[in-house]
């Protein structure tokens, strides 16, 4: 594999387990659970989350 293809994979592992978060935080904001728990529970920043709120999930 080139070294091109590793960090391309590299990249979409990391971009995966982001969007894993995003979908685990929308979930949380849905059930009502405090922002310092999403924070703690998925590693996403207050803004994250607030963006993800402003977006009507």
């Amino acid at each position: 594999m080139t070294q091109g293809r590793v960090m391309e994979k590299k990249f979409g592992i990391k971009r995966g387990i982001k969007d894993g978060k995003l979908e685990t935080a929308k979930a949380m904001i849905k059930d009502n659970v405090k922002f310092e728990i999403i924070e703690r529970y998925t590693g996403l920043r207050r803004e994250e989350i607030n963006k993800l709120c402003a977006e009507k999930v």
